[in-house]
């Protein structure tokens, strides 16, 4: 078995065990308390990666701890994080339907039952943790964890964040602005997820730092993609909707330093995430290998680079067209090539050359670019059609009378020659890097 299958193995071992833990901890006690638990379990099992537990137990195996010693406090960051995106998905907040590719939790069992959700999933989190540190020889020690999820939870960390994200909404910020909301609604918790199971193994003090540095850069890589990919992703890929950072005028690094500059920024950030690793874990160490695992996917770094090259190709072909340099078609839908295709055929291809043209992935992949590319030329383009009319409808029978702020969108989907031209990129770009 190779590293790279034996890694991904484990991983999917973790995940599992976790998820069940998880699970496990979520029954209802009596009648009276079923319908909350029954919303709280829909949230918490509606999957995820389980990023941050299992970052939390791999930190605490690194300083020589028992996974069965650390479990409640992986749960309980799971639980927190989960609380999280409950809350931020209703409507008061990110007003979102869809999450881990499931109906969000408001949707499901209504706002007042989602509000109450979040809430006993985070008192449930202290609950555990507190409860395990009473059984614990060194007290001391699951304290200091305690406290850092705290205050990486609160309003020092996530809650503060998440209030300034709110406060920046559809006003223009400074690079110092967009880094606290991201330092400390994102990165805070995954930081707090390494110190904590690193601080319950006790890890000395002059290896948590570097604990706490690996957190913060990976932290702030993994907001910056996710920033990137509500741009350029796939919302069937992703499991939520794309786009609402735009819709909702969302403080974003592509939003502010245009999505060339955000790439450089997570490659910064990923770079000293490794700096910091190299000196708390041997370059075979799985904490070492699943991070580098993360950020070293060579497939979906060649759909990336497709749908780039797609958009950027729009700008050229509007510059020589029309004589005017509009950066906007970098992140805009529709036109020449279709960058949704390019990106989901550079990924089938790249999945056909690096496992087999022959293989059940890459029979998968093909089947989802189909897809996509039935979507693009068929729906989405049919879409853009009743937008037009509808848009034209609005102008001739309400001259008088403002509608709407806006018109619906119109370039939307794209004619068979420019999904063609998008798959027949997507393929160039996977045979050039492979």
């Amino acid at each position: 078995m190779s590293k790279q299958s034996d890694l991904t193995a484990l991983t999917a071992l973790a995940k599992d065990k976790i998820d069940r833990y998880l699970l496990a901890c979520l029954k209802p006690n009596n009648q009276f308390d079923s319908a909350l638990i029954e919303a709280m379990r829909y949230s918490v099992g509606a999957g995820g990666k389980r990023l941050r537990a299992i970052m939390l137990l791999e930190a605490h195996r690194n300083c020589g701890g028992k996974d069965d010693d650390a479990m409640p406090f992986a749960a309980a960051i799971e639980f927190i994080h989960t609380y999280s995106l409950i809350h931020d998905d209703l409507p008061a907040m990110d007003d979102d339907d869809l999450r881990r590719g499931k109906p969000t939790n408001h949707v499901v069992y209504g706002e007042a039952m989602a509000i109450l959700a979040g809430d006993a999933l985070l008192n449930f989190a202290f609950e555990k943790m507190i409860a395990h540190v009473m059984t614990l020889p060194d007290k001391d020690a699951g304290l200091n964890a305690i406290q850092t999820i705290a205050a990486a939870a609160g309003v020092n960390g996530m809650l503060g964040g998440q209030a300034m994200d709110i406060s920046a909404e559809g006003k223009a910020i400074e690079a110092d602005v967009l880094d606290y909301i991201h330092t400390h609604k994102t990165a805070a918790l995954i930081e707090a997820s390494l110190v904590a199971g690193a601080q319950l193994a006790g890890c000395p003090q002059s290896d948590v730092v570097h604990y706490k540095s690996f957190g913060h850069h990976l932290g702030m890589a993994f907001q910056i993609v996710d920033d990137i990919l509500d741009v350029a992703g796939d919302a069937a890929l992703l499991g939520k909707a794309t786009g609402a950072d735009d819709a909702h005028h969302k403080a974003t690094f592509p939003a502010l330093y245009g999505l060339a500059e955000s790439r450089k920024q997570a490659q910064q950030h990923t770079a000293n995430a490794m700096a910091a690793l190299d000196k708390i874990a041997d370059r075979d160490s799985y904490l070492m290998r699943f991070f580098t695992e993360i950020i070293e996917n060579d497939i979906f770094l060649v759909a990336l680079l497709s749908w780039f090259i797609a958009q950027l190709m729009k700008v050229v072909l509007v510059l020589l067209i029309e004589k005017r340099l509009d950066f906007s078609r970098i992140i805009g839908s529709g036109g020449f090539p279709s960058s949704h295709t390019s990106f989901a055929m550079g990924l089938a291809t790249a999945v056909g050359l690096k496992y087999g043209f022959s293989s059940t992935l890459y029979a998968i992949a093909l089947a989802f670019s189909l897809i996509v590319m039935y979507d693009a030329s068929g729906v989405r383009r049919a879409v853009g059609k009743q937008a037009e009319i509808l848009n034209t409808i609005v102008e001739d029978f309400y001259t008088n009378k403002k509608v709407a702020d806006d018109k619906l969108k119109e370039l939307v989907g794209h004619t068979p020659f420019e999904v063609l031209a998008g798959a027949v990129l997507g393929i160039i770009v996977a045979n050039f890097i492979f």
